[in-house]
């Protein structure tokens, strides 16, 4: 059965692996870190910055997370949307289930906006943004390169 629930220190680990796949990794707009050390910095970096850290667990497995991160200053009603999942997991409606579930904890933290970057070859995501009714706002062409290929980094916005 799948869980949303906040991040805990125990889930390093598998975080960890899951960035760890390339797939996962070609599949994101920046690279996550790739060590235990720099899993463990980033993390403690969003907890610190008191961004929101969901994780997506199936029968005790962590299937992945999103965050919202957030400022202090002038943007500061204004989440941005970080998310992945490990390949394992992907197509079976646990992002849609995270990133509801993240929408609804904007809301209790009075973030007024999301923001949610996407590689224009993601096509899971940008159907996930899309079903979720996020508006296509921005496009950087050759933005992203992996390998030798460039795509485009597609920007969209949810106003809550």
């Amino acid at each position: 059965m799948l869980k949303i629930r906040p991040f805990e220190w125990k889930d390093v680990e598998a975080l960890c692996e899951r960035n760890n796949d390339p797939d996962v990794v070609n599949s994101l707009v920046t690279t996550p870190p790739s060590t235990l050390e720099g899993t463990l910095n980033y993390f403690s970096e969003r907890l610190n910055n008191q961004d929101l850290v969901l994780i997506a667990e199936e029968d005790g497995k962590i299937a992945g997370s999103l965050e919202i991160r957030t400022s202090r200053g002038k943007d500061s009603h204004v989440g941005r949307i970080g998310l992945a999942l490990k390949k394992e997991f992907w197509g079976r409606g646990m992002g849609t289930k995270l990133l509801k579930e993240a929408i609804k904890e904007a809301g209790k933290r009075r973030l007024e906006k999301l923001v949610y970057y996407v590689s224009g070859y993601n096509e899971r995501s940008i159907n996930l943004a899309k079903d979720l009714k996020f508006s296509l706002v921005g496009r950087l062409k050759k933005n992203i390169k992996v390998g030798k290929k460039y795509y485009d980094m597609l920007i969209f916005e949810k106003l809550l």
